[in-house]
């Protein structure tokens, strides 16, 4: 039986009981609305375990966003470089958004194209060696892009990475401490 279906049947049950309790003791009425209460929080409890599972099982922190295994933030904060966006994740634990498949970046665009920024940072630079896109943090080359075309390969000075609105949030190479103002997207192993 469904989550949802046992919190209503709680609900309902709970409200019977309260009809027949006052029927017989019209003092009783408080209680029967304390009990009223009580199912109704009881059936919202059970309906917020039950997006926590909805994802394989995959438990985030209030806020976050599960996917995968994974869990991640959609931070609006307007983070002008790159290196305050990845401080910002890691206050969290998490770091800028490494993205794996084709799979996970589908899911992260189908987020981000509900919100209002035109850029979001993706945590990978290619300030070693030009077009050689490497994770932050743990230095690994990125298997997976999703460039522009014209994007991702010899830009100089842009040595990072963005989800681009103007590019139906594909990737743009980007400099890292650049003028135009774009969020984080913050992720994290799931609890």
């Amino acid at each position: 039986m469904d989550v949802k279906m046992i919190a209503g049947l709680l609900f309902l049950a709970g409200c019977l009981l309260c009809q027949v309790c006052c029927l017989e003791e019209p003092t009783c009425s408080s209680r029967c609305e304390f009990e009223a209460r009580i199912s109704r929080q009881l059936a919202e409890i059970q309906h917020n375990l039950s997006s926590i599972r909805q994802d394989r099982g995959t438990a985030c922190r209030d806020g976050w966003i599960p996917f995968h295994g994974s869990c991640y933030l959609f931070d609006d904060s307007d983070f002008d470089d790159f290196l305050g966006a990845e401080h910002h994740c890691r206050q969290y634990g998490a770091h800028l958004i490494h993205v794996n498949t084709e799979a996970e970046n589908m899911f992260i665009k189908a987020h981000l194209s509900k919100l209002h920024l035109l850029k979001w940072w993706i945590g990978i630079q290619d300030s070693e060696l030009e077009a050689v896109w490497k994770f932050y943090g743990d230095d690994s080359v990125a298997t997976f892009t999703d460039f522009n075309p014209g994007d991702g390969g010899d830009h100089g000075t842009e040595d990072c990475a963005s989800f681009d609105k103007n590019s139906e949030f594909r990737w743009v190479d980007v400099l890292c401490n650049g003028a135009t103002i774009r969020g984080a997207v913050c992720e994290m192993k799931g609890i």
